[in-house]
């Protein structure tokens, strides 16, 4: 078995919260305003049911998710399923990649070349894709503390700058403006189909379900906090506050003080980002080696996948809206296909246990 259920409460609880706080915050407070946390927590909700029925259906059978397919649909429907998912996890990872891009050169590299950035995010990608599925599990050992203790501090720092109280009166934004929301950030929230890619790879104990479950709402809760402080601080200027991450540690009053400590918090927090971006290419590069019908996975899919991600890193690297108008607005059915309809759809495949 490649994962163990601790390791899969820290990807769950401590990597998918990660890739909604560069951007989504200032995204959702512009169709939202204050109320930029309930298309959110709506987002968190679907998710977390989603990903408590693929890991509870993991306690009916031992088989990964090619093999229910492939009993089901047969070998080339399977194949051909797991193609799509192999563009959707590309398509998954665009953002993510774009918005690190962003916040690293924001934050800490704004004199040196670009390409020189990007570029060696390229070069670690591969190495991973390369790897086992375990080796990424034991990275989330060390990387997901950090970034969570790192979260934490960088809220706290800010605390002290907050104003609650521009978050009342709640929910007085139409429904029409959530639901575009919603919509906007659905692109962010595609996290719910990677438990689908782990069955098989690790063991059942009883209640894992609901453990990695409740990590992941203890991590969403998390979030949901940084995005209320985040519009707590900011308040009207929220939407133009992009790598709110970033900034939001340094209204500290000791920071004149001690300096900008704020910095070491960014930097492990952007591990843990860089290693949810991982994960995504990772299994981007698995559904491929299978649609193919290879058994090794050979350098061909890997470099395969990274040279499409740079190519679309390549297009949007300075067209970030674009790229965000793209996947939430004419791929919207992608995301709500692949991550929400059909990874609950698994039940209906042939298990070896009723």
């Amino acid at each position: 078995m490649e994962l163990n259920t601790r390791q899969l409460c820290l990807i769950a609880g401590g990597v998918f919260p990660l890739t909604k706080l560069i951007l989504l915050p200032s995204a959702l407070s512009a169709y939202a305003g204050r109320d930029l946390w309930a298309p959110a927590l709506a987002l968190f909700a679907a998710q977390a049911i989603v990903i408590w029925a693929v890991l509870f259906l993991s306690s009916k059978t031992d088989m990964t998710f090619y093999e229910l397919t492939k009993r089901t649909i047969g070998t080339v429907g399977a194949r051909t399923l797991f193609g799509l998912y192999a563009l959707y996890f590309l398509l998954s990872s665009l953002l993510p990649v774009l918005e690190q891009n962003l916040l690293l050169r924001s934050a800490f590299y704004d004199t040196v070349p670009s390409l020189l950035i990007s570029g060696t995010f390229y070069v670690l990608a591969l190495y991973f894709c390369a790897k086992p599925l375990r080796c990424l599990g034991r990275c989330a050992d060390v990387a997901v503390p950090l970034s969570l203790f790192a979260l934490v501090a960088l809220i706290g720092l800010s605390l002290s700058s907050a104003d609650f109280g521009a978050l009342s009166p709640a929910l007085q934004s139409s429904p029409r403006a959530l639901l575009t929301a919603g919509s906007h950030a659905l692109p962010r929230f595609a996290e719910c189909a990677y438990p689908l890619f782990f069955l098989g790879r690790f063991r059942y104990e009883k209640g894992l379900a609901l453990k990695v479950t409740l990590s992941y709402l203890a991590g969403a809760a998390l979030t949901l906090f940084f995005l209320c402080d985040f519009f707590a601080v900011y308040s009207v200027l929220s939407p133009r506050q992009s790598s709110a991450i970033s900034k939001i540690g340094r209204y500290f009053s000791g920071i004149d003080t001690i300096g900008r400590i704020d910095l070491l918090f960014v930097y492990l927090l952007s591990f843990g980002m860089l290693f949810a971006i991982l994960l995504s290419v990772r299994l981007s590069t698995e559904c491929l080696r299978i649609a193919c019908g290879a058994k090794d996975n050979a350098p061909p899919f890997y470099l395969g996948v990274n040279l499409a991600l740079l190519a679309l890193n390549a297009v949007f690297y300075y067209a970030i809206p674009e790229a965000e108008a793209l996947l939430s607005r004419y791929l919207f059915p992608l995301f709500l296909l692949f991550a929400y309809l059909l990874p609950p759809l698994a039940w209906a495949l042939r298990r070896r246990h009723a």
